[in-house]
């Protein structure tokens, strides 16, 4: 592919900010809970020196209720 999209037909993205990316506008909305749950995750996976991609789709996926990861088998080094 040529190019990425991650912005739904909803989002106001900034094509101007830099010149090979565009940066999507959204508002604050920040559950300091979820955030606070979010951090002390990757905190204790980094402390155990072991993670899998299992655990970090679920940290986001209850992070970010929106998340939704695709799963095609391939990793961005193998795309490269």
């Amino acid at each position: 592919k040529d190019f990425e999209e991650f912005y739904t037909s909803t989002e106001e993205v900034d094509w101007d900010r830099y010149l090979e990316i565009g940066v999507v506008k959204n508002s604050a909305a920040v559950d300091s809970s979820r955030l606070h749950e979010f951090a002390e995750t990757i905190d204790s996976l980094r402390s155990s020196h072991k993670w899998t991609k299992c655990d970090l789709l679920e940290a986001f996926s209850k992070l970010l209720p929106n998340f939704m990861h695709k799963e095609t088998g391939k990793t961005l080094d193998n795309r490269m």
